[in-house]
């Protein structure tokens, strides 16, 4: 029974992944705007932040589905909160190009994964999965921040 509880909670948490994840991809266009912005040192390729994006939404998963299994829901909030701040971020900056707004939705999305991580304080696998993902959330937001003064 564990094991169709466990496979459930994992579908649910890839599906409910998947639906943010897509939503952040959606608006994502690198064009002329962002090609004329000015970028810090530290900014990575935009291939290596796919990469990046890849590994959070991998942690998120994780992370999720153990909340689930768990009946963990402040971790489950935490986690799809920080996902959807992560949609609106996209959406911000891609479609809307404000930088300022894109940057507040940057670092609730970090909070909320730090926050998710916290959560996870008696739960040494997510734990570590959660901290990996704050760590790149808390990057994202340090770069959005730098983006932001140096271009506004």
């Amino acid at each position: 029974m564990k094991a169709i509880k466990t496979l459930w909670a994992s579908a649910a948490a890839l599906a409910i992944v998947l639906v943010y994840a897509a939503a952040s991809a959606a608006p994502v266009r690198i064009g002329d705007w962002y090609l004329g912005l000015e970028l810090p040192s530290f900014a990575l390729s935009s291939g290596a932040m796919t990469a990046l994006w890849a590994v959070c939404y991998t942690c998120d998963v994780v992370v999720l589905c153990r909340a689930i299994v768990g009946k963990k829901t402040s971790r489950s909030v935490a986690v799809i909160a920080s996902g959807v701040a992560g949609a609106l971020w996209s959406f911000t900056f891609f479609s809307l190009h404000s930088l300022e707004a894109a940057l507040v939705f940057a670092i609730t999305a970090a909070a909320l994964r730090i926050a998710a991580a916290v959560l996870c304080f008696k739960d040494a696998l997510a734990r570590i999965v959660a901290a990996v993902a704050s760590a790149a959330a808390l990057y994202c937001a340090v770069l959005a921040y730098f983006v932001t003064i140096m271009n506004v």
